[in-house]
């Protein structure tokens, strides 16, 4: 279906194939990677497509969509992968059977000959761990330095480039985000140009809900906990994914379709060329969400330093050298809790009044006195007074007649 000569609606299959196209170019574009300096081969094996506002990306080291998003979501991400791609190799270990090299990097079905072409090869120690284990993402550092995390050498594929696209430069574009949420530009954004490395430090900062505020109703306490806050299409709660989440059906309800890089089920329409102007609309005006924070959470705060690299550049490749590691050992733990409940209010009441006037419970009952039963009484006296006067006067007036 057309409009104003652009297309309003997306084909699904146009859009799979397109995406495959991009991920068939995914060694050309990944050189290296190394992991606590051990080096993943292939390294798109271990890279998960996944499709944002700002177009094809690859993530590392998150949890597998099998596992973050629930099936109708599934359904969408999934591609061409067929059941021929999701029957483990007899060579692979054990415990490896529903955990395939499918679930971890879902649309690279082409890479499933990666059990082949490492059947072969001699591995050491540290590979054979990851061998084991890299079904098992998010996997965790070793070493707090340059050497531990992950460090990438990437290709730019300049040939391919079109100027008037994103910056308008040759770099790259690096999120920082959970491992539960999909990157998005609302994530820790780097830019790296080519013939650049760069090293981007990580801090986390998490925040955990004290028991004191877990009795609350959500609204007070400002959080949710992980159960009380179902979403449609991901499997673990987050204020970004439910942000994602909102926007998406807030759209499909203004739009009638689905940004392309939005959460939807399998027989949802995607937004062509000519629903640009209601997503551009939508996207500035949607309702309230009401995502609150998860109670314990956790967020990053990151650090680039770059540096010029000669030899990451010859022929007609461009390179650049990315390397992310935490900046220490450990994190920044943050405990939410209420400011002052009702007998905590009272007591500390007590505590200054006892400190800096020698208060004590008499003294509370003495001021509850003076303030409310001490009138009454002046009033009481005043008016008994009155009256036993008035009687006076009458009685004397009644002698002298």
């Amino acid at each position: 279906e057309t409009g104003s000569g652009f297309q309003r609606y997306l084909d699904a299959s146009v859009l799979d194939e397109m995406f495959q196209m991009r991920n068939d170019l995914c060694d050309e574009e990944f050189e290296e990677i190394l992991w606590n300096k051990v080096r993943l081969v292939p390294a798109c094996q271990f890279m998960q497509p996944v499709l944002t506002r700002s177009g094809h990306c690859y993530t590392f080291n998150t949890v597998s969509f099998f596992k973050n998003v629930r099936p109708q979501y599934a359904a969408v991400v999934q591609f061409s992968l067929t059941e021929t791609n999701q029957v483990p190799d007899e060579n692979l270990p054990e415990d490896y059977n529903d955990n395939n090299i499918s679930d971890i990097a879902p649309s690279l079905s082409i890479y499933h000959s990666f059990e082949r072409t490492e059947r072969n090869s001699t591995r050491n120690a540290d590979e054979e761990i990851l061998w084991n284990e890299r079904h098992k993402m998010p996997w965790k550092i070793r070493e707090f330095s340059v050497y531990g995390g992950v460090s990438m050498i990437l290709n730019f594929r300049s040939h391919d480039f079109d100027e008037t696209c994103s910056l308008g430069d040759r770099s790259f574009s690096v999120l920082i985000h959970s491992p539960m949420e999909l990157p998005d530009i609302y994530a820790a954004h780097h830019i790296v140009q080519t013939k650049m490395a760069a090293l981007i430090t990580v801090t986390p900062q998490l925040t955990m809900a004290s028991r004191s505020i877990l009795n609350l109703p959500p609204a007070r306490r400002g959080c949710y906990l992980s159960h009380e806050h179902r979403l449609q299409y991901f499997s673990f709660y987050s204020q970004r994914n439910c942000e994602l989440e909102c926007q998406a059906n807030w759209t499909l309800q203004q739009c009638g379709c689905a940004a392309p890089f939005h959460p939807r089920e399998e027989n949802t329409p995607i937004c062509g060329m000519s629903m640009q102007p209601c997503l551009s609309l939508v996207g500035r005006s949607y309702e309230k969400c009401h995502c609150l924070p998860d109670c314990d959470h956790a967020t990053y705060t990151t650090t680039l330093t770059t540096f010029h690299r000669r030899q990451l550049s010859f022929n007609r490749t461009e390179k650049a050298q990315i390397v992310v590691t935490f900046s220490k050992k450990g994190y920044i733990a943050r405990e939410a809790r209420g400011i002052a409940g009702k007998a905590e209010v009272i007591g500390k009441i007590g505590g200054l009044l006892s400190l800096f006037m020698g208060a004590s419970v008499i003294s509370l009952l003495e001021i509850v006195y003076f303030a409310s039963l001490r009138p009454l009484v002046v009033l009481w006296n005043y008016w008994k007074c009155a009256k036993v006067a008035s009687t006076s006067r009458q009685t004397l007036s009644a002698w002298e007649h």
